[in-house]
């Protein structure tokens, strides 16, 4: 069977801002809001997962230098149980704080969180 992509795109200044629907007979849609910087091909990406009885997690994509991280956070942008390396989950957080608070500001603005 052939899976239809029910999802939103919207793009402003710099930012891309998705909404990804829950496929049928599921729960496990997302928002997400991404940000590319061409100069250094740096990509940026927080995505936000809507819990069925409120409430939300969250995950933060860094690409940069060549590398790629992915890593679990809470609400204060802390890196949460569920990462394997958390010490180094930490530093990238910490390393890319501003980005990532900015992520938070744009998504509360673009979605209400």
């Amino acid at each position: 069977m052939d899976k239809k992509w029910e999802g939103h795109v919207k793009s402003e200044k710099g930012y891309v801002y998705l909404v990804q629907k829950p496929p049928y007979l599921s729960f496990e849609g997302y928002l997400s809001i991404n940000k590319h910087v061409v100069k250094t091909n740096d990509q940026f990406s927080l995505i936000i997962w809507p819990l069925v009885l409120g409430g939300y997690e969250y995950g933060f994509r860094v690409q940069k230098d060549g590398e790629s991280h992915e890593i679990y956070i809470d609400k204060n942008m802390k890196p949460t149980h569920e990462n394997e390396d958390i010490e180094g989950s930490r530093q990238i957080v910490e390393e890319n704080k501003k980005e990532l608070e900015l992520l938070f500001k744009k998504a509360n603005g673009m979605f209400s969180l």
